[in-house]
């Protein structure tokens, strides 16, 4: 008599056995053996016959397919194509919430999977149509996706990791601790994007001084980070990362260059600058965006 059966398989895995002594598993007799109800559409409020969008679709795909996830770990995930109704690669991790609770997440992937998260709570499993959620695809270095918000209703909530439909490779959902190589602290503030390069200006260590006999004379002292993207990739590298420190003075349109910084294996090192001078900032150029964000701050 065949009591049950139960198989699972792992693509990249190998062929492993098991066995499990008679002697301890219980009496027949003494198991109740109660039926595993599977999600249906009706426990969405949706019929058989409703013609599902792409997002009802998903709502049913995260009923079926959600991960129990720790808040605090990463998960390793692997894109492998599968044959399914949904426009996307979808991965679906589930986590318990509290309103009030600050929490974030990103992704990333070193195959250079381009993804996206989506954070939103239980509600639209209960046919809600407008459920508490928020969306991203790049906010962070590079394309990754980061999400950072405060829970507004105790429950459970779903991360969803989606890629292209077809889409091939590994990817790493981060919880609560994001790298700084995934995308940076709240502290930095972005003042420039495009599919070149990235700027952003640190908003905690930026000094401003004035001049007591000229109010206007005004100088703002500020760490710039620079994220650049290299076509191919050089030294194992497919990035290029530094932060500079610059002395500002407003009034006068210069800059002075008083630190630089390079990223070399996962540490900072300082290179030397030399002697410098206050020089003019040239006008439409990355140095005038720099001056022009540093003096409009505080």
């Amino acid at each position: 008599m065949v009591v049950g059966v139960v198989v699972s398989t792992y693509q990249e895995g190998q062929n492993l056995n098991f066995s499990v002594p008679s002697y301890k598993l219980p009496p027949l007799d003494s198991v109740s053996s109660k039926p595993i109800k599977f999600p249906q559409l009706s426990d969405l409020n949706y019929s058989d016959d409703d013609d599902l969008s792409e997002t009802q679709m998903m709502g049913f795909f995260v009923a079926m397919q959600a991960q129990e996830a720790i808040y605090g770990e990463s998960y390793l995930g692997v894109f492998n194509p599968k044959q399914n109704e949904l426009e996307r690669e979808i991965a679906v991790y589930s986590f318990d919430g509290r309103a009030g609770d600050h929490v974030e997440f990103a992704s990333s992937s070193e195959d250079g999977i381009d993804t996206n998260l989506v954070l939103i709570d239980e509600s639209w499993l209960a046919g809600d149509k407008n459920p508490t959620g928020t969306a991203d695809e790049d906010s962070g270095l590079g394309k990754n996706p980061v999400i950072r918000t405060t829970l507004v209703r105790d429950g459970k909530y779903y991360v969803t990791v989606s890629a292209p439909k077809g889409t091939r490779g590994r990817y790493i959902l981060h919880t609560k601790y994001i790298p700084d190589d995934v995308a940076l602290d709240s502290r930095w503030i972005p003042i420039s994007k495009n599919d070149e390069s990235e700027e952003y200006i640190d908003s905690e260590s930026i000094q401003i001084q004035r001049s007591y006999s000229n109010y206007s004379d005004k100088k703002a002292t500020v760490w710039i980070y620079s994220y650049s993207y290299i076509p191919e990739a050089y030294d194992g590298k497919e990035s290029n990362r530094s932060m500079f420190k610059y002395e500002f003075n407003c009034s006068k349109q210069t800059s002075l260059l008083e630190n630089i910084s390079r990223r070399h294996n996962d540490s900072w090192e300082s290179l030397y600058v030399g002697y410098q001078t206050h020089k003019a900032v040239t006008p439409g150029t990355k140095g005038e965006n720099w001056l022009n964000s540093a003096c409009s701050m505080k």
